[in-house]
């Protein structure tokens, strides 16, 4: 079967050539989009795409998060357009297909009208990892027993992915046809391991840039990239922290804020099967190197842009241009605001019903208590009446039997009186 993988990456010179070499196991061809990366990513591309291996690099250097369209774009004219793609599968390059041994990823008889939905496996740092090891995904041997949020991504069949209104969705968690979402089949035999964060300075970088990508897209649904967001606010409130604790936010990756506080995270060690043998053209990184180089030039890039923008304006313009970036601004800050408000009563109504769920316990556990104390009372009733029974009887007996000789023989003595009675 003809599966073909599109990705959309920027700044993932740690992991790209191990996401290249295992996935393109279990595919046919992986078409990869760069998106602008400083660090050394394209380079790596490059050199896969010597070695021969069925993978086409392409580029996209501008500046904003535009993901589902890129994606659509690939799949479409690239996927099925020209490599007659039969199922597209959208990645990242921190995902990592993992199949159930003998199994396929798509089944023969899976029907082509409806996706095809893999879960996440998520892996986490862990202090045990050895920093030694370049390959991230070796590295990385834990991953959480259960996932705080139930992510999905979808494998789309070609045939419905051409049919008119039909879209990839923000991030590949979905399939939409005509704005609506397309219920998608679990595929229990399959799912993706994840490797979101591998390190602190790629986590500093992804935060930072992901974040700057969203801000940069005037028209776009304030939900988006929440986790960018969340972990930008952090970081800049308290940036100490945030680095000496890198590892709890990893561990609530791509979780609302809301649900985040009460996800208590357990981990398991189960290291992937990498599937990709030696890497060849992955460097050695430098923390510091990994974190401040591609921030940099991102954001040199976005004051270059700007530059040019206000360059090519008018007196008049520039002057509207300034009031259009204060009133964006103001809404923008009123859409956060909202979110906030929105994740503080989402954070009270849980906490509501966690309190309800602890009141309903108490009051069940008090109205068991109710119900053995009833059964002891009843219990102990009857014993009380059995043992007020026999007492009386005993009594009784005590006082009746010294008699009963005499009433008998008083018996006897009216009978014969009777009897002799003229």
């Amino acid at each position: 079967m003809n599966i073909v993988a599109v990705a959309c990456v920027r700044d993932e010179i740690d992991v790209i050539e191990a996401f290249v070499r295992h996935n393109l196991a279990f595919v046919s061809r992986l078409i990869v989009l760069d998106n602008g990366s400083t660090d050394g990513t394209l380079s790596v591309l490059h050199g896969l795409e010597r070695e021969g291996l069925p993978i086409d690099v392409l580029e996209d250097r501008s500046l904003g998060k535009f993901l589902s369209q890129r994606v659509n774009r690939l799949a479409q004219e690239h996927a099925i357009g020209r490599y007659r793609a039969e199922w597209v599968l959208p990645l990242d390059a921190d995902e990592f297909l993992v199949l159930q041994e003998g199994r396929r990823l798509v089944p023969e008889d899976a029907p082509p009208d409806q996706p095809l939905n893999l879960r996440w496996r998520t892996y986490v740092p862990d202090e045990k990892d050895d920093l030694r090891e370049i390959n991230p995904v070796v590295r990385i041997r834990h991953r959480l027993v259960e996932e705080g949020w139930p992510w999905v991504k979808v494998v789309v069949p070609a045939a419905l992915l051409g049919r008119p209104g039909a879209a990839i969705c923000q991030g590949s968690h979905a399939l939409e046809l005509h704005g609506r979402v397309c219920e998608g089949m679990s595929a229990g035999h399959a799912c993706l391991a994840h490797f979101p964060i591998r390190s602190r300075g790629q986590f500093v970088s992804k935060t930072v840039i992901g974040h700057l990508q969203n801000e940069v897209m005037p028209h776009r649904p304030s939900s988006w990239g929440f986790h960018h967001r969340d972990n930008f606010e952090q970081m800049k409130q308290d940036p100490d922290f945030f680095l000496a604790h890198f590892a709890e936010p990893a561990r609530r990756y791509s979780m609302p804020s809301s649900d985040a506080a009460s996800f208590v995270p357990r981990v398991v060690e189960e290291p992937l099967a990498f599937r990709g043998g030696p890497l060849r053209h992955t460097p050695a990184l430098r923390e510091n190197v990994q974190t401040w180089s591609p921030m940099l030039h991102y954001v040199q890039s976005l004051a270059r842009e700007h530059a040019l923008l206000k360059g090519s304006l008018t007196e008049d313009g520039r002057l509207s241009q300034e009031h259009f970036a204060g009133t964006f601004r103001f809404v923008i800050e009123q859409l956060h605001q909202r979110d906030c408000q929105l994740d503080g009563q989402a954070t009270l109504t849980n906490r509501l019903q966690e309190q309800l769920r602890e009141t309903e316990a108490r009051l069940s556990a008090a109205l068991e208590q109710q119900r053995v104390l009833e059964r002891r009372v009843h219990e102990s009733t009857t014993q009380l009446s059995g043992f007020h029974r026999s007492w009386t009887d005993t009594v009784g007996n005590l006082v009746r039997t010294p008699w009963k000789p005499l009433w008998r023989y008083w018996g006897a003595y009216r009978r014969r009186t009777e009897s002799c009675a003229p």
